[in-house]
C-alpha cells in the first residue's frame, strides 16, 4: 500500500469536538482513574477559558454529574438532621422560657398574698420580698411621663359665649409666669378653654392658686383626667368574635381577673384570627404585663400595651380620622395637595414637622427643627413620637 493511502495512527476520540486523537498529541484526560474520558489539548483550554478549570481537577461531564449526586445527597441529609434538631431545640426553649414565666409570676402572686394573711393577722411582721422582677425601661417611661401629667392644668370659661381664644388672651393678659415664677412647657387650645402644661408640680400649684384668685368663678380650673391603659391582646381565636364570650374566656381562664373591670374597646378582625384592645385598672395592667399573657380556653395569647395615635389619612395631620376632616388632602408622602396614591415623588417630606418648624422660627429664637425626610406616617416622626408622649402621660399606669 502506498504512503499516501495509509491511515494516521489514531489514540481515541476527543469529547469535546468529536475528532480523533492522534497519538502523540497533546491530550487532557478526566481526573477519574476509571474513566477513559479524553480531550484535545486545544479544546480543554477553549474550556478552561470560560470555566476556570485546572488539568488536575477537570472531571468529564458524566462523571462531574455523578460526584455532584452523591455530594448533595450526603449535604442534605445533614442539613435535615441540623435543621430537625435545631427545631426541637428552639421548641424547648421557647417552652422553658413560658414555663419561667409562668412560675414567676405565680410566684409573686402568691407572695402577694401571704402578706395580704400575714399583715391581717401579724401586723409587726413584714415580709422581704427580693424576687420582684426588674422594671423594663418602657414601664420606667410610663412613670416617668405619667408624672408630668400632673402637671397639667385645665382652664375653661363658665361662660358658654366666650371662645377659647378669648380665654386664652385674658388669661395671658392677666397672669405673668415671670413674675410669678411659674414656669411653663407650653399652652394648648382646646374646647371653650386652654390646657397648659407646667415643668413641675410647684409651677402648676401656684398657677392654679394665682387664676382663681385673678378670676374666682369665671374661669373653671381642673386636672385632666388620666386615662386607663389599654392592652392589645393578639392571635384570639376566630370563634371568641363575640366581646361578651371573650370576656367569660380570660376571666374562666385566669383566676386573677375574677373581680377585675375589663372593658373592651374594639375588636380586630385579621385573616386566621382576632385581637382585642381592652381597658383595664392600672393594677390589673401591671399583672398582665407582668406575665406576658392571657389564656383563652384553648390558646395562650399574647399582650402588650396599646397606645393608639389618631391621624387623618386625608390631611395627614394628628387628632382626628378623615371623615371629620375639614382640610384640604395632603399627601402623606410629599406633602403636597393630592392623594398619597396619586404620589410621583421620589423623595419624601413630612407635613406635621414642615408645620411644625415654621411654628416655631415665628414663635421661638433657639429651637433645633424637625428632620422633614421621612413619610407622616413614619413611625420614627418627631411629630409621630412627641403625640405618642404627650398621649402616654395622659395614662395613669399606677
Amino acid at each position: 500500500m502506498s504512503g499516501k493511502n495509509k491511515q494516521p495512527d489514531i489514540d481515541m476520540r476527543c469529547e469535546a469536538c468529536e475528532e480523533d486523537i492522534r497519538k502523540g498529541s497533546a491530550k487532557i484526560k478526566c481526573c477519574n482513574l476509571n474513566c477513559e474520558v479524553t480531550l484535545h489539548q486545544k479544546c480543554f483550554l477553549s474550556i478552561a477559558k470560560v470555566i476556570k478549570l485546572e488539568k488536575s481537577d477537570w472531571l468529564c461531564k458524566n462523571c462531574d454529574e455523578d460526584s455532584h449526586t452523591s455530594t448533595t445527597t450526603v449535604i442534605s441529609n445533614s442539613d435535615g438532621d441540623v435543621i430537625k434538631e435545631l427545631a426541637k431545640v428552639k421548641s424547648d426553649v421557647r417552652l422553658l422560657t413560658d414555663l419561667v414565666n409562668e412560675l414567676k409570676s405565680t410566684n409573686k402572686i402568691l407572695l402577694n398574698k401571704i402578706e395580704q394573711i400575714t399583715s391581717s393577722r401579724f401586723p409587726d411582721v413584714q415580709i422581704q420580698q427580693n424576687t420582684e422582677l426588674p422594671v423594663p425601661y418602657s414601664q420606667v417611661v410610663s412613670k416617668t411621663v405619667s408624672n408630668h401629667s400632673k402637671s397639667v392644668l385645665i382652664i375653661t370659661s363658665n361662660d358658654q359665649k366666650e371662645s377659647n381664644s378669648e380665654v386664652l388672651n385674658t388669661v395671658k393678659a392677666n397672669v405673668n409666669p415671670a413674675a410669678e415664677k411659674i414656669s411653663i412647657n407650653g399652652v394648648k387650645l382646646i374646647k371653650n378653654g386652654m390646657l397648659i402644661s407646667c415643668s413641675n408640680e410647684e409651677s402648676l400649684e401656684k398657677l392654679k392658686g394665682v387664676v382663681q384668685n385673678k378670676f374666682n368663678s369665671k374661669y373653671k380650673v381642673t386636672a385632666p383626667k388620666p386615662f386607663k391603659p389599654r392592652l392589645l391582646i393578639t392571635d384570639v381565636d376566630k370563634s371568641l368574635d363575640d366581646r361578651n364570650t371573650f370576656l367569660e374566656s380570660i376571666v374562666q381562664n385566669n383566676d386573677y381577673l375574677a373581680d377585675c373591670d375589663i372593658k373592651v374597646i374594639s375588636v380586630l378582625k385579621l385573616k386566621y384570627s382576632l385581637s382585642y384592645i381592652v381597658e383595664v385598672d392600672p393594677d390589673v395592667r401591671k399583672t398582665i404585663i407582668t406575665r406576658g399573657f392571657l389564656y383563652t380556653s384553648w390558646k395562650k395569647c399574647f399582650v402588650r400595651d396599646h397606645i393608639s395615635v389618631i391621624r387623618c389619612f386625608s390631611c395627614s395631620r394628628f387628632g382626628h380620622v378623615k371623615k371629620d376632616c375639614k382640610n384640604k388632602p395632603v399627601c402623606s408622602l410629599c406633602s403636597n395637595d393630592h392623594d398619597e396614591k396619586d404620589c410621583n415623588s421620589v423623595s419624601k417630606k413630612c407635613v406635621n414637622c414642615c408645620v411644625y418648624n415654621n411654628y416655631m422660627k415665628s414663635h421661638s429664637r433657639d429651637f433645633k427643627p424637625y428632620s422633614v425626610d421621612h413619610a407622616a406616617s413614619d413611625r420614627q416622626c418627631p411629630c409621630f413620637l412627641k403625640k405618642y408622649a404627650e398621649l402616654k402621660s395622659r395614662i395613669d399606669y399606677g
